[in-house]
């Protein structure tokens, strides 16, 4: 079953830009995470907020991609920029709406800026068993 998951962080105050960029180097990261379908970082206009928002081909895939030595290395280095985590939602996902370009040509626009949507459209396509 796919799995999804949305958190959102409190990074300390002024640090939210700084936690931005730990996420976006995870984004980088699972690029090569056969598991991760989706794992995309936002702000809103809450000073102090990020919002991550994830989808995995299930739940072992996210936990694993979690004892990565790359993505372990990162985690003490952000976790002195949030401040806490006051929601985080498992999800179960049902569908979702396909990307109109292939995967590496997404982008997100950003700040007159285009970034890439790390893992995006990683779908496995399903086997056919006779």
């Amino acid at each position: 079953m796919t799995y999804g998951l949305f958190g959102k962080f409190t990074a300390q105050p002024g640090k939210r830009d700084e936690l931005v960029g730990y996420f976006l180097r995870v984004a980088e990261l699972l690029e090569r995470d056969p598991g991760c379908i989706q794992y995309m970082v936002s702000t809103s206009s809450d000073p102090d907020a990020v919002y991550v928002s994830e989808v995995w081909t299930d739940q072992v895939a996210h936990d694993a991609s979690l004892e990565t030595e790359d993505i372990r290395a990162l985690i003490p280095e952000a976790r002195p920029l949030i401040a806490g985590m006051s929601e985080q939602t498992h999800l179960t996902v049902h569908g979702a709406r396909a990307p109109r370009t292939p995967r590496r040509g997404n982008r997100l626009r950003e700040s007159g800026t285009l970034r890439p949507l790390a893992c995006l459209d990683r779908r496995r396509k399903p086997s056919v068993h006779s």
